[in-house]
């Protein structure tokens, strides 16, 4: 017995738990559902949240349009008027850019939608804790199954040491004419037995 605990415990039950949990593909995945459905709250929030939209344009034309006014008058009359710069009807080169914060008032759509990612969240909340258990679980009886079987190879092999000695001495026995010449076939078939549970 001790011999068979040595052996199953050269890893620890929690040794071997840690493992499943670390590299186990069911554990990945549902861990990878569950930060999949926490992604989804941002997602909802969204509907709700406000928004920020910058637009922006550059615009480069062949040339730059100006009307001169000053033109337009008379030279006799230059004289009794301010000349004034001219004004430019189209510029060469501009630039065109507007930020808009968007809030939204009410989301009828949002409320439910939120309300269902929050519930599909804490599902995959509670599928993880149950694969996690079950893992664990798992892990368990292989442990537990793992150390009866190799104590069960210990038992079978102490029977077979055991049915080996019974058949030489029930075989000395029949050649001495202490026992009956079936005894001799009985220990053979007891000792194949025992043979057959170590394979097993």
């Amino acid at each position: 017995m001790l011999l068979a605990l040595s052996l199953a415990h050269a890893v620890t039950l929690e040794d071997a738990w840690a493992a499943a949990e670390k590299d186990g593909v069911d554990m990945a995945l549902v861990r990878e559902q569950y930060v999949a459905a926490k992604t989804l709250t941002g997602a909802a929030w969204s509907l709700i949240s406000p928004k920020v939209v910058l637009r922006g344009s550059f615009t480069h034309n062949d040339e730059e349009l100006t009307f001169d006014a000053n033109a337009l008058i008379p030279e006799d009359f230059q004289d009794f008027v301010e000349p004034t710069d001219p004004l430019i009807v189209r510029k060469q080169e501009y630039l065109d850019a507007s930020v808009s914060i968007i809030q939204p008032l009410f989301s009828g759509k949002a409320l439910p939608i939120l309300r269902a990612v929050y519930g599909e969240v804490g599902a995959a909340a509670e599928d993880l804790r149950g694969q996690e258990a079950a893992i664990r679980s798992g892990v368990a009886q292989a442990y537990w199954g793992v150390l009866v079987a190799r104590e069960g190879v210990i038992i079978s092999e102490r029977a077979l040491e055991s049915a080996k000695k019974h058949q030489s001495l029930a075989e000395l026995s029949a050649d001495v004419g202490l026992a009956a010449p079936t005894a001799r076939l009985q220990a053979q078939i007891a000792a194949s037995r025992a043979a057959r549970e170590v394979a097993a």
